[in-house]
């Protein structure tokens, strides 16, 4: 069955991604899997991007383990990947 949805909201060099996972997805590693498979397609797909944004609310313990697993840096309110320091 399905796993969640990712969105984009992009400009030039930036997205902004939203994660969603579904019911009964929760606590299973599936978070970070699915974020890092939507930043390799980014990657692929949008070669202008070059930092994906995540707003976490800093109570969103799941999520900020997900997005840190996947290597998002807190950088104030907001997490940030950097693309071309990657290595992919």
């Amino acid at each position: 069955g399905a796993v969640g949805v990712v969105r984009f909201d992009t400009d030039v060099e930036d997205a902004t991604i939203s994660v969603y996972l579904a019911n009964g997805r929760h606590g299973k590693g599936l978070g970070a899997q699915l974020i890092q498979t939507a930043a390799d397609w980014i990657r692929v797909n949008r070669p202008t991007v070059r930092t994906v944004v995540a707003r976490i609310q800093e109570e969103n313990l799941p999520s900020i383990r997900a997005f840190s697993r996947v290597g998002f840096n807190r950088n104030g309110h907001l997490y940030t990947l950097d693309l071309l320091g990657t290595g992919k």
